[in-house]
């Protein structure tokens, strides 16, 4: 084993569990509660949000849909208006 490399993975792992706690802070309500409810956060891939389209996550084994409601313009303003913060 190598000391070197398993610190840095485990630093990597580490910010990426950060980042995924910052993003999911940012969402709207019902998107994050829906990925609460789902228990998978460490399979998560990537969360979509498209203009007129339902949101969705996607995890390594597949892909679920967070709201039957199409995303809005203005949620999507909220979420890129605080990223960063």
């Amino acid at each position: 084993m190598n000391p070197t490399r398993d610190n840095l993975k485990q630093s990597s792992d580490l910010q990426a569990q950060q980042d995924l706690q910052t993003l999911l802070t940012i969402l709207p309500a019902e998107i994050l509660q829906k990925i609460q409810d789902n228990g998978r956060q460490e399979a998560l891939l990537e969360i979509v949000m498209d203009l007129g389209r339902t949101p969705s996550a996607r995890y390594v084994d597949g892909e679920i849909e967070l709201s039957d409601k199409e995303i809005t313009a203005e949620e999507i303003a909220n979420v890129v208006a605080n990223i960063g913060d």
